[in-house]
């Protein structure tokens, strides 16, 4: 059964009821609905398709303008006291008429005489030219200096590269005991200079009185010193640095120190035979001997010669690993001849022993000098 509620007292009712039952109302028949359509008011889909591919909602370019520029707040006006700004403009503007003049209140302006401030006077600019002139001669000059001062530092330094380069050094005896003493000498250092000594870069090498040894180099850039190694050294391989003081420059060469054994102390000779060679009369040679120990302790030696001509420097001494002699043949006063001599090397303590080398070296004939008599023939004949 189809029913309806009465819009005045909400009765439920027949569907077919002309009046309510309970206030006595008449129920008012609508018009059946046309769906005729209405071309003057056309409804707006909820959702209609845009050309730019939105389906629902207002396109961007249907939204309002908003301007991506920032809205610039201005300073609050100051107000003159004699002049104040009207606050908003008419909308209309009556002229009068020509007959109305002399009627019309005369209207005062107040003119504000503000001061001005009086501008600065700039002075006059120089032109450019006229300013960057001293500046580049400057800069020109300073380029100058810099490559003056860059060719003298780089010529200091190869100068230093090429004399640390030429010089030598050497020491002798290269094995050798705590308490031994080695020769070391060098060649091709710059004369006159100043050389310190170190042993393994940073111990200093003293002299006989502590204190830090020094040689002066002679005037062909040679040098020749005597060093002592002491107990404190330690065994194994050390390295001798020689120290130019004037070019920060070092060389440097290598010793070793070896250990004692437990045997007896017996002195060797390596070479048994000495040949100086051949030279003019007045001329003196020099040859190093070096003199080795084969067991322990210390050796005490001593050494004779059968010549004049013929000396060994020192002629004693006692060492415990090695040392050095230095034999010396002196030509002076020699006819031209060849010569041979002797010398004897004499162990001293318990194990005395004898050793002997044999020395050789000959005199050649002087050239003679030619005079002046001989000249003037020689001259005279031509």
């Amino acid at each position: 059964m189809e029913t309806k509620r009465c819009p005045y007292c909400h009765k439920l009712q027949r569907a077919e009821a002309q009046t309510c039952s309970r206030c006595g109302r008449a129920f008012l028949n609508k018009k059946p609905e046309t769906r005729t359509r209405d071309l003057r008011h056309t409804p707006i889909p909820p959702a209609s398709p845009h050309r730019a591919g939105h389906y629902a909602g207002l396109h961007p370019e249907d939204q309002p303008y908003q301007s991506s520029k920032i809205a610039v707040q201005r300073p609050p006006f100051v107000q003159d006291n004699g002049w104040q700004r009207p606050l908003h403009e008419p909308e209309q503007i009556i002229l009068p008429s020509p007959e109305d003049e002399e009627t019309l209140p005369v209207v005062s302006r107040h003119v504000v005489n503000r001061p001005q401030q009086p501008v600065p006077s700039t002075p006059p600019q120089k032109r450019a030219h006229l300013v960057l002139r001293p500046i580049s001669f400057i800069l020109a000059l300073s380029c100058l200096f810099f490559l003056l001062a860059s060719s003298i530092i780089a010529f200091a330094l190869i100068g230093k590269n090429v004399a640390i380069s030429s010089a030598e050094v050497s020491a002798s005896p290269g094995v050798i005991r705590p308490d031994d003493a080695f020769t070391l000498s060098g060649q091709g250092f710059s004369s006159g200079h100043w050389l310190t000594f170190s042993y393994d870069f940073r111990h200093t090498v003293f002299d006989g009185n502590h204190r830090p040894l020094q040689i002066q180099v002679g005037e062909d850039g040679r040098f020749s010193t005597t060093i002592r190694v002491t107990t404190n050294w330690g065994f194994g391989r050390h390295a001798i640095y020689v120290l130019d003081s004037a070019q920060q420059s070092s060389i440097s060469t290598d010793i070793v120190i070896e250990q004692a054994s437990d045997s007896q102390p017996h002195l060797q000779i390596p070479a048994t035979e000495v040949n100086f060679g051949q030279a003019e009369a007045g001329v003196i040679s020099t040859k190093t001997l070096t003199l080795a120990n084969n067991g322990g302790g210390m050796v005490q030696w001593q050494v004779s010669s059968d010549q004049d001509w013929l000396r060994v420097s020192p002629d004693k001494g006692t060492f415990a690993g090695s040392t050095n002699v230095q034999i010396t043949v002196n030509r002076e006063n020699l006819t031209p001849a060849p010569y041979l001599g002797h010398l004897t090397f004499k162990q001293n303590g318990e194990n005395a022993t004898t050793q002997t080398v044999l020395v050789t070296m000959e005199v050649e004939a002087t050239p003679p000098t030619p005079t002046a008599t001989s000249t003037a023939q020689a001259n005279t004949g031509s």
